[in-house]
């Protein structure tokens, strides 16, 4: 296990911290590099010297990593055993207060780990294992959201068929978003703005359709300022 100690622990502040008698929450963040993951440092800012934030990341350069009082190297989720024994150990050496996730994937590991390790019960910030894979499904989420009526975009699947996705595109408008019912951080995520572009998205399994929110976004500028940076978040026709 490599343990990064970034440029934080030799700050003055921090050496005030340590002599203090107050002690502080110790909070442990998975994928703490993730767009979640500095929304919560972010948010934990003003608090700071109140909790010790541990991160866990399998990315090394990070941002967020330097961020955090202590930050773990860790496997990548996929790589199941590794990340298992990975954060195992870091809770075993830290005894974190909270457990929070900073991916939908993360959530469904820790709900399924909270489950069976009563010592760390109510520590895990997820739910049960049931609704914790609901949640990481944009599907299952609207379903949901839909039985208990609560406010969530219209969302169609490929299996609902491209007449009932046509339709929804000229009732809202062009584009629509194709989202993979499973992932995070925006991989996968495309725009698709016309008929044509909704026939290519409609080959790739397990996606879903949605329309766009707010100001329409200018496609042509989009797919000029994306294809100069040599990646087109836009569907090719």
């Amino acid at each position: 296990m490599l343990e990064i100690l970034p440029a934080r622990l030799k700050n003055r502040h921090w050496r005030q911290v340590v002599v203090t008698s107050h002690r502080r929450r110790r909070l442990l963040v998975t994928s703490v590099g993730s767009l979640i993951g500095q929304n919560i440092l972010d948010g934990l800012a003003q608090v700071r010297d109140d909790y010790f934030v541990v991160g866990l990341n399998s990315q090394a350069d990070a941002v967020s990593n330097f961020l955090c009082d202590r930050v773990y190297l860790s496997a990548t989720l996929e790589e199941v055993d590794g990340f298992s024994n990975c954060f195992e150990n870091v809770v075993a050496r830290e005894a974190p207060d909270l457990i929070i996730p900073g991916r939908d994937d993360d959530m469904v590991f820790l709900a399924c780990w909270a489950a069976e390790t009563s010592d760390f019960f109510g520590k895990a910030m997820v739910g049960n294992v049931a609704i914790a894979e609901i949640l990481r499904d944009k599907w299952l989420t609207r379903q949901f959201a839909k039985r208990h009526g609560l406010a969530f975009v219209e969302t169609l699947r490929d299996l609902d068929g491209m007449e009932a996705v046509r339709t929804l595109a000229e009732q809202q408008g062009w584009p629509l978003v194709a989202k993979p019912r499973s992932g995070n951080g925006s991989r996968g995520v495309v725009l698709v703005g016309s008929d044509a572009e909704l026939i290519v998205a409609f080959a790739w399994p397990g996606y879903c359709f949605q329309p766009w929110l707010g100001t329409r976004p200018d496609l042509v500028s989009i797919r000029g300022m994306m294809q100069g940076r040599g990646a087109d978040r836009l569907v090719t026709a």
